[in-house]
């Protein structure tokens, strides 16, 4: 059975959501994991992980560069055939993710995978609506979506999986400040063939202070800048 490998960026602020995710890898079923947390600047607010597993590794950069060039960072430090993000802030749904995860590698024609999430609020746990069938993605699907919707996609990209090969085949999460993943989900699924998961396999916070919630995230002027990215990376094959 493949490897297969989390990737985690984290900010010194956000280090306090972590035993919740450390917690849920190590209820997995599948054993054989590997996590690599990559926190965003010269804090160590994260080293202590890397003492708590032998599985967990920790590294952090001299200048704060923003999440993708850190999850690009962290999958440089990888050994797993498969990567899988997790937001720092985020868990996994229950202890069979992993494993489900790689069991749809068998199929060799997959190349990234996706799944149902679940909205954490104060108060409440809201499952994210499914807008896909379980079972293959055909190339394009995601990118139409993602139009046909006003850029508001069909599957939650923080769920993604991929072949650590196809990821650097595409160089990673695109130089973006926030929605990197959003990007690289919709690049890489418009040439390769994917595969959406029949439950849930994360459990999404929702808070105030995160990066999709914040005013800059939402100006109009850096929506407009991302989606023009995003498009330029896509259309090409629409």
């Amino acid at each position: 059975m493949a490897r297969i490998g989390v990737i985690t960026a984290v900010a010194a602020a956000d280090s306090r959501f972590l035993p919740t995710l450390v917690d849920s890898l190590r209820a997995q079923t599948l054993t054989d994991w590997q996590l690599v947390i990559a926190e965003d600047g010269p804090t160590e607010s994260a080293r202590s992980w890397a003492d708590v597993d032998p599985r967990i590794s920790w590294l952090n950069s001299d200048l704060r560069t923003g999440p993708a060039e850190a999850r690009n960072r962290a999958v440089a430090r990888l050994d797993a055939d498969l990567l899988r993000n997790l937001d720092a802030d985020d868990w996994l749904a229950d202890a069979g993710v992993l494993e489900r995860t790689v069991e749809v590698f068998t199929h060799e024609s997959v190349a990234y995978a996706v799944g149902p999430v679940v909205d954490v609020l104060d108060d409440a746990r809201v499952p994210f609506a499914d807008l896909l069938p379980a079972g293959p993605i055909e190339p394009g699907v995601l990118y139409r979506g993602w139009l046909a919707r006003g850029h508001r996609g069909l599957a939650h990209p923080t769920s993604l999986a991929m072949r650590t090969d196809v990821f650097r085949r595409y160089n990673g999460y695109p130089p973006l400040p926030s929605s990197e993943d959003t990007a690289l989900l919709l690049q890489v699924s418009q040439h390769e063939p994917g595969w959406y998961l029949d439950r849930p396999v994360t459990f999404y916070r929702r808070r105030p202070d995160s990066i999709t919630a914040s005013a800059w995230h939402n100006d109009a002027a850096a929506t407009a800048a991302r989606v023009a990215l995003i498009r330029a990376l896509c259309d090409p094959v629409a």
